[in-house]
């Protein structure tokens, strides 16, 4: 029983260390149980002591400096992660009042091993296997049981590498934009509080999925979890985290699409070289993925006809379809524009009339930001089996897995100027574009608390 005790740190675990090291004993919990458990109790103990001896040591004399150091944790197993970090630090960065050191760290690639540091490619391999992907979701949250047990095997594989990124990067505050990494950091931080000079680190998550939220993005020990949706809050309600602690602030996004709403389209689009013709984009997200070119393809096709339009294709990192696409014969009425990764999607977005991509809960965000109607190709089952039914209810955009179903669908869009003046006010109607701001400033208001306090003790 103290071998459980110890693989699961919690408080009953300690009370029995601190009972061992008094010298008052152990008992077996377990009638008629060997002499041998109070052995290996003990030997626990000790183990423990001293780690935790070693790392009081370590951080032993660190208090706040004058600049706040953020530690933001996240993994690329898809773009939307990273996109998150960074839209975060920016809004940080833009309303602090005093110095801030921001680390973006990919947890699993710089800190864990294999197999775990190739996580993103195992996304990038999974996200192209819809139903292999689903059975690995739906199976991790099938019941609480399963939710604890994968928790603290994950936990227990990655605790100690938890650890030493937080004492490498010694923040005051830590935000975490990935599902995986709430529970191991969560016991990291506990441990270094209840450390004699132990600072109070300051730990909040920001989910980035926007409707099917997975039971792992939560953890009662948070101190603030922010969430895109009415339903998530409910869903972070259900796994403990008390109602003052969730907030509804919708999906973090780029300050770009902040600051391109107060300029003009004919600007935007002058400036990307386009011509003020009605726009349609095709994203394949970050990474490229789907059937990217038979999409684009069909797109084009249903973009025929006498008027003039173009065509925007954004293909992420995948590099075969950008060059396939870019060889690609279009019509003629047809101004085709082939792109690779790109930074300034807001500009991209900004200056089209019609989005065509998959169900990617930042990617819908942005889109509606930008009021544009959304015309879904695909989701990653389980994930984002919500964010076609959070689409379409709100009349935003359709649902057509179909590739040509889908291009004649768009061809009738296309045609119809009020059904998309309709669907582009939904979408503004649903954004929350101020969304990165609101999460900055709740964040620096609980790192200001927590300076000033321990401050005040250090004094």
């Amino acid at each position: 029983m103290a071998v459980k005790l110890a693989v699961r740190d919690g408080k009953e675990g300690k009370d029995k260390v601190g009972a061992i090291m008094d010298g008052r004993g152990c008992e077996e919990e377990e009638e008629g149980a060997s002499g041998g458990g109070s052995f290996y109790s003990l030997a626990w103990a000790l183990s423990h002591r001293l780690a935790q001896r070693f790392w009081e040591r370590r951080w032993r004399g660190r208090s706040y400096g004058e600049a706040t150091r953020v530690l933001i944790l996240m993994s690329e197993t898809g773009g939307g992660h990273k996109a998150s970090a960074w839209s975060i630090a920016e809004a940080l960065e833009a309303q602090a009042d005093h110095p801030l050191q921001i680390s973006i760290v990919d947890m699993f690639v710089r800190h864990t091993n294999f197999p775990f540091n190739r996580l993103p490619k195992m996304y990038s391999y999974l996200s192209n296997k819809p139903r292999m992907w689903e059975a690995v979701y739906k199976t991790t949250k099938m019941t609480a049981g399963t939710i604890l047990g994968c928790q603290e095997a994950l936990s227990l594989a990655w605790i100690d590498h938890f650890h030493r990124c937080v004492e490498e990067e010694d923040p005051d505050l830590i935000i975490s934009v990935h599902p995986l990494v709430q529970d191991g950091v969560a016991r990291v931080v506990r441990r270094i509080r209840s450390w004699r000079n132990g600072r109070d680190i300051a730990f909040v998550t920001v989910v980035t999925d926007l409707v099917d939220i997975h039971p792992f993005w939560f953890h009662p020990a948070v101190d603030r979890c922010f969430v895109p949706t009415e339903g998530a809050r409910e869903v972070g309600g259900k796994c403990g985290i008390a109602s003052s602690r969730l907030a509804v602030c919708g999906l973090p996004v780029r300050k770009g699409f902040l600051d391109i709403l107060g300029r003009r389209r004919e600007e935007v689009r002058a400036g990307l070289a386009l011509e003020d013709l009605q726009t349609v984009l095709v994203l394949g997200g970050g990474d490229g993925v789907g059937d990217l070119g038979t999409l684009a393809r069909a797109v084009g096709g249903s973009m025929r006809g006498s008027m003039r339009r173009q065509l925007i294709i954004v293909c992420g990192k995948n590099t075969r379809v950008f060059e396939e696409l870019q060889e690609e014969k279009w019509p003629r009425e047809i101004r085709v524009f082939v792109l690779g990764y790109v930074t300034n999607m807001f500009e991209w977005m900004f200056s089209s009339d019609v989005v065509v991509t998959k169900a990617g809960p930042g990617t819908i965000a942005e889109a509606c930001i930008c009021g544009l109607p959304i015309m879904i190709s695909g989701f990653l089952p389980g994930q984002e089996e919500g964010n076609v039914d959070y689409i379409e209810s709100r009349n935003i955009g359709e649902y057509h897995p179909d590739v040509s179903n889908l291009a004649e669908r768009l061809k009738a869009w296309l045609a119809d100027s009020s059904l998309l003046e309709r669907m582009s006010r939904n979408a503004r109607a649903a954004s929350y574009p101020r969304a990165s701001l609101e999460i900055a400033g709740e964040i620096l208001e609980i790192v200001q608390g927590r300076r000033e306090a321990q401050k005040n003790i250090e004094r």
